[in-house]
């Protein structure tokens, strides 16, 4: 954006972004927001997404103003009525109403909008793929994590595994929001007792979307503590105290990666090119595709664009991918330790 009397660069000083999503979806737009950050460093930035999630991203300084997606502002651009004049000169937005919104946001008066759908037509990181949108503004940057000093902001430590690794805490969480992403339950208890006997001090986190997997653990005899429910700012408080996560493809293991953690996701109907967590200390196991299912694209109707599927499943239907299932627990045991013992990486 130029000045046209003196051809200076100019920056917006109110922008918009519409970001909305599960907490592993939030967490990959991190690096975006970092990037508008960076191009408008003085502008006042709001996002439209889930609140628990985006105060992260106030509390490290990535943007300064959350609003609720199921909250009033947001909700005006589903209902047809165009506000006088909206306090934004730049919007960018993500969703799969992306137009909707487009057009709602320019009918208010928003000079300058940049829509598209949530996720990708092809097999680009997710993080990647938001980035590549921006092109319209001419913001260019590398998928990049929030920094360390910005991180510090969330969890208080120093440095969050040169303490973790004194611990040896190793967090388990076999929930995830899709059932078909998870790892079986019996594979987790052994992968606990192996580490057990490695000297580990095992932890677990269960969500309140995982009602049958605390049932399950309650009632089993399960090596190391259970953690139920925690809140987000209790969960990165475990995180950060901990050692490694292992974790399916799921909101916990891009929470991890943030905060530098060391951790193991298990994948197999996702793809982990697309998803994978961000940064050196985050590893991927990858099942072998046993299923015979392939990646495809979902088109859409005429409202909608194309977007890859996110699951690579022969069968749809099932709860959890035979894939999976398949994966031996002495796989993930190796991995972690191997990922555990890079000290100073």
């Amino acid at each position: 954006m130029t000045d046209r009397a003196g051809g200076a660069v100019v920056r917006p000083a109110r922008i918009l972004v519409w970001l909305s999503g599960a907490l592993g979806d939030t967490l990959l737009g991190f690096p975006a927001l970092r990037a508008i950050r960076a191009w408008a460093p003085g502008a006042t930035i709001t996002v439209v997404g889930r609140p628990a999630y985006l105060i992260l991203a106030r509390d490290i300084g990535l943007i300064n103003v959350v609003e609720g997606v199921d909250d009033l502002f947001a909700s005006q651009a589903f209902v047809g009525a165009h506000s006088a004049s909206l306090p934004f000169d730049v919007a960018i937005v993500w969703s799969s109403a992306h137009q909707q919104i487009a057009d709602w946001l320019e009918g208010s008066g928003v000079f300058a909008v940049s829509h598209a759908p949530p996720r990708g037509a092809d097999r680009r990181h997710q993080a990647r793929y938001l980035l590549d949108t921006l092109a319209s503004f001419e913001i260019q940057s590398p998928v990049r994590l929030p920094t360390r000093s910005a991180i510090r902001r969330l969890t208080g430590h120093v440095e969050v595994t040169a303490e973790a690794q004194v611990a040896r805490r190793v967090l388990l969480h076999p929930g995830a929001g899709a059932r078909w992403k998870r790892w079986p339950l019996d594979h987790y208890l052994t992968l606990a007792e192996q580490l057990q006997r490695a000297g580990a001090d095992v932890h677990w986190s269960v969500g309140p979307a995982d009602g049958d997997l605390q049932t399950a653990l309650a009632i089993r005899a399960v090596p190391g503590t259970v953690h139920v429910d925690l809140s987000l700012q209790e969960l990165v408080t475990l995180l950060a105290g901990s050692s490694g996560l292992v974790s399916a493809d799921t909101g916990i293991a891009h929470l991890a990666a943030l905060l530098r953690v060391r951790s193991v996701t298990v994948f197999a109907p996702t793809d982990p090119l697309r998803w994978r967590p961000l940064g050196k200390r985050a590893v991927v196991v990858r099942a072998a595709a046993r299923c015979g299912g392939a990646w495809a694209l979902n088109v859409g109707s005429a409202e909608t664009s194309a977007e890859m599927a996110l699951r690579r499943c022969a069968d749809q239907s099932l709860d959890s991918c035979p894939c999976l299932a398949a994966l031996n627990t002495d796989v993930v045991f190796h991995r972690l330790q191997r990922c555990l013992s890079r000290a100073g990486t």
